[in-house]
């Protein structure tokens, strides 16, 4: 029996079956763009998706026939961020895309079953299994290291932005979108309302990543003063421009909204003076500092429940999974206290 004899065969049992479906001309690149559309998502989070997609999806599979894409296509999307160097999160982002816009097919009869994956990761062995593994973990620095960072963030431009985060554990685009009329300077709190976000084309305010990101986190006198100094930095004071704007605290010289992007190259300029000077330092994100924050509290004593309201997690197990980082370190000391009860 010859193949053509086969498949025309197995093509006449399915559509006997009533699972035959006839082969749709679009391409993912098209069908991505229609989900996207009839979605109902965050803006932020579909913005999120529209840059992921545009750099890593649409370009390797974007003018492929859905019902021609196989496991082995999406593979290579993966393994192609992975030679990049890019993080395991990237990769589970795309596969998320992905997943959803097969599933949905799957749902709108364009194809009868999802041939999306779970990616196949490098193993611990590979190179880039290990730089995977070196980028998606946020290294907490230890107390020496964030005083050399601090030291050498002293005439950084953004020394008040990291001074700031290493001391309440805001995410980044949560302290970008800051106004002042968000400092309770009665109550010595901070109102967590917004996130600031960029798109192509420029920025936009979005509602924090969930309903426990929305949140007042008690200052001490010394992020006050960081706060207030932060007002003036530029020589002009951040308070409102006409009748409803209002500049973000931490704007650029021109008062305009600062670019996520920024924070992370001045980073890298800092660690770069740090390592010139002879010290090792590690590579270190924005969320870095948050992780370090929380690490410091959890070195501190602060109890897990009142930790997870300041950090905005949704849950008090992501609170809990930085503890089981941090008390390692520790337990030594924690057994010692118990030591004398036998």
């Amino acid at each position: 029996i010859t193949e053509t004899t086969r498949l025309m065969e197995e093509t006449r049992r399915a559509v006997r079956r009533g699972e035959y479906i006839e082969k749709s001309p679009l391409t993912f690149g098209e069908y991505y763009g229609q989900w996207l559309n009839f979605h109902d998502m965050k803006a932020g989070t579909k913005a999120a998706y529209q840059s992921i997609a545009h750099k890593w999806i649409t370009p390797k599979i974007g003018k492929t026939r859905i019902v021609n894409l196989t496991a082995a296509d999406f593979q290579k999307v993966y393994a192609a961020i992975i030679a990049d160097g890019k993080s395991k999160v990237t990769v589970n982002s795309c596969y998320v895309i992905i997943n959803g816009v097969m599933k949905s097919a799957v749902d709108d009869g364009i194809i009868r079953e999802n041939p999306a994956r779970r990616p196949k990761l490098p193993t611990k062995t590979s190179e880039a299994g290990k730089r995977i593994r070196e980028t998606e973990h946020h290294e907490a620095l230890t107390k020496e290291q964030q005083a050399l960072f601090e030291q050498y963030a002293a005439d950084s431009i953004l020394k008040n932005y990291f001074a700031v985060m290493l001391r309440t554990g805001m995410r980044g685009g949560e302290l970008l979108g800051l106004k002042w009329s968000d400092i309770d300077r009665a109550n010595k709190v901070l109102h967590i309302r917004r996130t600031l976000k960029e798109k192509p084309g420029g920025f936009f305010e979005d509602t924090p990543k969930s309903k426990t990101s929305v949140r007042d986190i008690p200052i001490t006198p010394d992020v006050m003063r960081m706060l207030e100094e932060q007002r003036t930095f530029w020589g002009f004071k951040i308070t409102r421009i006409g009748k409803q704007n209002e500049r973000y605290l931490f704007c650029d010289d021109h008062g305009g909204p600062l670019h996520i992007d920024a924070t992370g190259r001045e980073m890298r300029r800092i660690t770069n003076a740090i390592r010139a000077a002879g010290h090792e330092f590690p590579d270190i994100t924005p969320h870095s500092l948050r992780h370090t924050f929380a690490t410091r509290a959890i070195e501190s004593g602060m109890n897990p429940q009142v930790l997870k309201t300041i950090l905005g997690h949704s849950s008090l197990a992501m609170t809990m999974d930085l503890y089981s980082h941090v008390m390692p370190d520790t337990k030594a000391a924690e057994m010692e206290k118990i030591a004398v009860a036998f």
